[in-house]
């Protein structure tokens, strides 16, 4: 199995709202520290994927309620996606064990793949309203 790329934050992803661009690099930091203890076999996987779906559930609260606040007239469809995420994670979770490798390793690659374009994808289409929304309401 390929090993996972790390996922780098750049300024382009901005959300245009400090508290959740230093949440998403949180993000991005824990998810590489999930990949690298898969990578390097250490017994503390379980417990640091609890740690990061508790983090997720933590940091999409908080989405949530900038996306309400602001109107965000795509908050239907990026609060499907995030229920749908955050029930897949807990799903396996539930049904973690360690000698299943392809399974842990599906579901890494998922998390990886789906935390990455899901960032710089649909939060930056909540991004985008939010810079205008707030440069107009300075009007």
């Amino acid at each position: 199995m390929e090993p996972f790329k790390p996922l780098a934050w750049s300024p382009q992803y901005t959300v245009h709202d400090t508290e959740l661009d230093t949440q998403h690099q949180k993000l991005f930091s824990i998810t590489n520290e999930v990949l690298a203890l898969y990578e390097n076999g250490s017994a503390e996987l379980l417990p640091s994927l609890r740690d990061l779906v508790e983090y997720l559930c933590t940091h999409i609260r908080s989405e949530n309620k900038v996306m309400l606040d602001c109107d965000y007239p795509g908050y239907a469809a990026q609060n499907k996606q995030h229920v749908e995420f955050i029930d897949k994670l807990q799903n396996f979770l539930k049904n973690y064990r360690e000698e299943d490798e392809n399974l842990t390793y599906n579901m890494l690659f998922y998390l990886h793949h789906w935390i990455y374009s899901h960032t710089i994808n649909m939060d930056l289409k909540y991004g985008q309203h939010l810079l205008h929304t707030r440069t107009v309401d300075k009007k």
